[in-house]
């Protein structure tokens, strides 16, 4: 299809003009038949005409796509973003969707941590190559159960003190001293509802609140 036809003389960035109507992002008013399971009726989105009268201009049909170089993803990350990490459940019962992420993300050149309830004798002796492939796109891996009454108190981000660490690149070392810094506690306030993500203390300082809070 001719572009210009599209854009209009005046080079407009929509069909319509240069404003996104209402329900551009709102699926209950689609302009375009993204998600169904066919093609509809040419027409069928009148607000997706051209000055030319050319129909369906947003698209009939939609697919994911391949990004290009050009629109790679990765221009997007903001800084200080190093990785991701990849937990509960059980990574390895989504063994072949989370090796593909992890290969991805490698690719952006971010790093990979996987924690897995199982050990990593187990994971080998399971011979599957989804998870071997996995294992091959993650550079820090965390293996055992969690145990709660083995809270770990001197390695940081592990749960339990049966937990092991296992370097699988070269990308980070064993004595790095981040492993021996004090634990975080992270608490998050959505409404009325707090969460907990670490191990409080018995009494907590809270910024702000002139005496501690029991837990």
């Amino acid at each position: 299809m001719d572009v210009g036809k599209g854009r209009g003389d005046d080079q407009r960035t929509f069909p319509w003009g240069e404003t996104p109507p209402l329900g551009w992002n709102r699926p209950q008013t689609p302009l375009a038949n993204v998600g169904a399971k066919g093609t509809c009726a040419i027409g069928s989105y009148q607000r997706t005409r051209s000055p030319y009268g050319c129909e369906d201009l947003i698209g009939n049909v939609s697919e994911w796509c391949q990004p290009t170089p050009e629109d790679d993803p990765s221009d997007a990350i903001p800084q200080g973003i190093e990785g991701i990490t990849l937990l509960g459940g059980e990574p390895t019962s989504h063994a072949a969707g989370a090796s593909r992420l992890a290969k991805q993300v490698r690719a952006w050149n971010l790093s990979v941590m996987v924690f897995s309830g199982f050990t990593l004798e187990e994971l080998k002796k399971r011979q599957d190559p989804k998870i071997e492939e996995l294992l091959a796109h993650t550079d820090i891996l965390v293996d055992g159960p969690y145990r709660r009454d083995l809270p770990e108190k001197q390695r940081r981000w592990i749960g339990s003190a049966n937990q092991r660490i296992f370097f699988l690149t070269d990308r980070y070392r064993a004595d790095d001293p981040c492993w021996r810094m004090p634990n975080t506690l992270e608490i998050r306030l959505v409404g009325s509802a707090v969460s907990v993500n670490g191990f409080p203390v018995a009494k907590l300082m809270v910024a702000n609140v002139a005496e501690p809070i029991d837990l």
